[in-house]
């Protein structure tokens, strides 16, 4: 006989909390709606989005083409600063010691990255 396996991956798009917890951030919906099924994926580039230094101390510099927005949350998913026209470099001195995540929204993708604050 013959047998086949089909492995078929589905995408999702999903709202919710964001939480980091032993070396995994995790993304936990609030309700059914929170979670759609992706029409569409686009790949990033990983260089095409990036920050630094990280750790970060006083100033984190953020590289990339058409960022319209970068949000800085918290591990408890709270928004800690929203900068809109961003031009290079952000001021990260305020914000406590600990383990942040940097969402960086450009015209055409979306990157979350991890970020140390020293």
């Amino acid at each position: 006989g013959y047998n086949r396996t089909n492995n078929f991956r589905h995408n999702y798009n999903i709202t919710g909390v964001m939480t980091y917890s032993y070396g995994a951030i995790k993304i936990i919906p609030r309700q059914a709606s929170d979670i759609e099924e992706a029409t569409s994926v686009q790949l990033i580039n990983n260089t095409e989005l990036s920050i630094y230094p990280n750790p970060v101390k006083n100033t984190l510099i953020v590289k990339g083409k058409n960022i319209k927005n970068v949000e800085i949350i918290d591990i408890n998913g709270r928004t800690v600063r929203n900068i809109n026209n961003v031009s290079t470099s952000i001021n990260v001195e305020k914000l406590n010691k600990g383990i942040y995540f940097v969402k960086i929204k450009t015209t055409s993708n979306t990157k979350v990255l991890k970020m140390i604050k020293l």
